[in-house]
């Protein structure tokens, strides 16, 4: 027999999602895996999204109502405050998670306890349902993807589930105005001291349309997206005593993102700022200096193939 309390916990955020609801829900429900409570949080939705989620009669379903509007940062964090089971995962409100996904993460997590979270491989689907593309890269090395984490998100906030205690007992929580990007500070500050890991099994499907919030923001906000997102990068240096000055911050951003060399002059100051970060995290002895250092050749190796005369490079 399963045990009373719930191994996993759901945990939904609601707002206006009368069109995809019942499928994200439902989805849910369909787990083989059952031993899981499903956390609804409503955000104050003005559709007719409560109407359907109340139509649902599952004991492992709870709801909860926030008072007024507060925003998705809320909602989550008043879902790990509620949260019961061992493992969090999480999902949002127009998403599917494929009927394996609870079994297949749940079975990692019990059987490596070094690891603290677990993606997955995921498609991103259009309002139909159609996969417009899949995630093709799976992570395997704890200490390569924390160095990824120093430049970009590498995370589908629904591909993940979670120990919930190590998190509790960290003090790391969602934070506002982020831009759309709650969920890349959130994995920023795991990272510096969890383990990720990543399943090379598609167990999620994210639904990209026009009226979800991120794609409101990276609309209406792409200017101010933009700047918070480069903000978050310099965080996520600084949490790991990594330093650079604004210009070769510039440089590394810029080029680590998608913004190509077209000169030597360029390609060596990106060098030289590549190779600063690399410097630092062996002089600090970081656990993850080598994979940075692989990283970092990577990166390079991609801009010199935009620069056609680059053997004229002085590397001195």
């Amino acid at each position: 027999m399963e045990n009373m309390s719930p191994k996993v916990s759901l945990i939904m955020p609601l707002y206006n999602a009368e069109k995809y609801v019942e499928e994200a829900i439902e989805s849910i429900l369909s787990q083989t895996y059952t031993n899981f409570e499903l956390i609804l949080i409503d955000d104050i939705s003005t559709d007719s999204t409560m109407e359907r989620v109340l139509k649902y009669k599952d004991g492992r379903i709870r709801i909860i109502c926030n008072s007024n509007n507060q925003g998705i940062a809320f909602s989550r964090n008043r879902g790990l405050e509620m949260a019961q089971g061992e493992y969090i995962a999480l999902m949002d409100d127009d998403d599917i998670s494929l009927p394996e996904r609870f079994a297949k993460q749940v079975a990692f997590l019990d059987s490596h306890p070094e690891i603290d979270f677990v993606g997955a491989r995921y498609q991103n689907i259009d309002e139909d349902g159609i996969v417009l593309s899949e995630q093709k890269t799976a992570y395997h090395n704890p200490s390569y993807i924390r160095a990824l984490f120093l430049f970009q998100n590498i995370i589908s906030n629904g591909e993940m589930m979670f120990r919930r205690e190590r998190v509790m007992e960290k003090g790391i929580r969602y934070s506002d105005n982020q831009y759309g990007m709650e969920d890349f500070k959130f994995w920023i500050e795991c990272s510096k001291w969890g383990n990720f890991y990543t399943l090379d099994d598609v167990v999620f499907r994210h639904r990209v349309h026009k009226a979800s919030e991120t794609t409101k923001t990276k609309t209406n906000l792409q200017k101010e997206r933009n700047q918070h997102r480069k903000h978050l990068v310099r965080y996520s240096m600084e949490l790991s005593n990594l330093s650079l000055s604004e210009d070769e911050f510039d440089v590394v951003y810029r080029f680590t993102s998608d913004e190509l060399c077209h000169s030597n002059v360029e390609l060596n100051s990106y060098h030289k700022a590549l190779a600063k970060l690399v410097c630092q995290a062996r002089e600090q002895k970081l656990e993850f200096a080598e994979e940075l250092d692989i990283l970092c050749r990577k990166y390079y190796m991609k801009q010199i193939r935009n620069v056609s005369d680059f053997w004229s490079l002085d590397n001195r």
